[in-house]
C-alpha cells in the first residue's frame, strides 16, 4: 500500500475516473468538499469535511471537488501501491 497526503485547492473540480484496480481510503484533514462515486447501480455524493472517513472500491467511478474557501486536505491510503 502508499500513503498519499492530497491537497486540492478552492473551486477546484476533479477530472471524473474510475479505479479499475485500486482501493482507497480517504481522511479528511481540513477544508469542505463533495466526492461522487458509482459503483455499479449504487450512486451516491458524499459531503467531505475534517473527520470523514471514505472507502473507495475497485470498479467505482469517482469525482471530487472543494467547494469552500480553503485547501481541502486528505490522506489517501491506497492498495496496492500507486
Amino acid at each position: 500500500f502508499s500513503l498519499d497526503h492530497m491537497t486540492f485547492q478552492p473551486n477546484m473540480i476533479s477530472n471524473a475516473g474510475l479505479h479499475k484496480t485500486i482501493e482507497e481510503k480517504w481522511y479528511v484533514l481540513e477544508g469542505t468538499g463533495q466526492i461522487w462515486i458509482k459503483n455499479n447501480s449504487i450512486e451516491k455524493v458524499v459531503d467531505l469535511y475534517p473527520g470523514v472517513a471514505i472507502q473507495i472500491d475497485p470498479g467505482t467511478e469517482l469525482q471530487f471537488r472543494n467547494n469552500g474557501e480553503k485547501p481541502l486536505k486528505c490522506l489517501l491510503i491506497c492498495s496496492p501501491s500507486w
